[in-house]
């Protein structure tokens, strides 16, 4: 029986001693136009190229042979592009990462190793592996706190509105139902569910009745002696006591004057000018004021007195104003307590009803007849 005896692996050359640069080539290489330095480094990379030469054919050697190994396919490929070959070759042998579940194959040996995968497969925590059939399960592990609240939820029982139903969706069987709704019933009707049983009557009433239109007329002008006159007319009189209102003769001629000289810097004047310009803005609004409490038919004497008041004329003297201001305060003052009066009468008068006598007859906001019940005004 004969031997077969494999041939030994080649042995790589010994490590490349590059040659002496010759002065002559470089001075060859001067004379072609490089400069010195360009000359040695051309010739130091050509020594260096030539001294390198056993290994690489070497090298291609062995590609070479392992090519042949491989099978005509790698054969080709190698007399195609040698470099590229070995790129390639070089590649397949290079340390890789496998995705997790991935699996790769060892070339020269055949073996396959594959990366695992760990995932959540409800309450455990599971490793697959592409080469074994069976998972492998690693622990498991507690509710998370969204999952124990999802619990809950699906154990509570079901709420169910008034009127509503919960229906199985894959049977469609009613399974809870809600109270039975309830209807709000107008004054004198029933209070019922939808069923029809009574739940509560509610007791009849009689719709409320405006306050009548002379009650409210009183309200109205007491109510702007109080908030509107009354405090106008005190404004007026502080005015006039600080002594700042320019008021007598030739008025409106020192106002133009004094605005002059507020407008240099001069102080007093601008308290002057100002105090002047409220205290006539102030009567006009003092006029309106006054005319609110007047009612529908107030008095000539009134109405004199009323255009006294708030004419607010600064060409009379600062007593006159301040006597006719006064005057104006013992008008709104007797309005006030007339006011007041007439709507104690009317309440007097509303008041005696509740013993049995007719309450006095009114009209409201809209018009209609009114008469005081002794608790509320009633249409009549």
């Amino acid at each position: 029986m004969q031997r077969v005896m494999s041939s030994p692996a080649p042995q790589p050359p010994a490590a490349p001693q590059r040659n002496r640069v010759s002065g002559w080539r470089v001075f060859d290489r001067v004379l072609g136009g490089q400069t010195v330095s360009e000359g040695l480094d051309a010739e130091r990379a050509r020594e260096a190229a030539e001294a390198a030469r056993p290994q690489i054919e070497a090298r291609m050697a062995q590609l070479r042979g392992m090519a042949q190994q491989m099978g005509p396919a790698a054969m080709i490929a190698f007399e195609t592009n040698p470099e590229k070959f070995g790129e390639s070759l070089a590649e397949q042998y290079a340390p890789q990462v496998i995705a997790a579940g991935g699996v790769q194959s060892v070339i020269g040996s055949g073996a396959r190793v594959s990366a695992p995968r760990d995932m959540e497969f409800g309450d455990s925590l599971v490793r697959t592996d592409p080469l074994q059939s069976a998972p492998q399960t690693l622990m498991q592990r507690g509710p998370t706190f969204a999952e124990e609240t999802g619990r809950l939820n699906a154990n509570n029982p079901i709420n169910v509105a008034p009127g509503g139903r919960a229906i199985d969706p894959r049977t469609g069987a009613v399974v809870a139902e809600g109270a039975e709704r309830v209807f709000s019933a107008s004054d004198g009707t029933d209070l019922v569910t939808e069923s029809g049983s009574t739940l509560y009557q509610n007791a009849p009433t009689r719709a409320p009745v405006a306050r009548p239109a002379q009650a409210v007329e009183l309200d109205g002008r007491l109510a702007s002696i109080q908030s509107e006159v009354m405090p106008t007319i005190g404004r007026m009189e502080q005015l006039l006591a600080s002594g700042d209102v320019i008021t007598g003769l030739g008025a409106p001629q020192r106002l133009l004057a004094a605005k002059a000289l507020a407008a240099a810097g001069n102080q007093q004047a601008r308290r002057q000018v100002a105090a002047t310009e409220e205290f006539v803005n102030t009567s006009g609004r003092l006029r309106v004021g006054m005319a609110k409490t007047l009612g529908a038919n107030p008095s000539n004497a009134d109405i004199q007195l009323l255009e006294r008041v708030t004419a607010g004329d600064v060409n009379q003297s600062a007593d006159g104003l301040m006597a006719t201001i006064r005057q104006g305060r013992e008008l709104a003052a007797r309005q006030q307590r007339d006011l007041e009066q007439q709507r104690q009468a009317f309440a007097n008068q509303g008041g005696g009803a509740a013993s049995g006598s007719a309450g006095p007859i009114a009209q409201d906001a809209q018009g209609n007849r009114v008469q005081w019940n002794g608790s509320a005004w009633v249409p009549i």
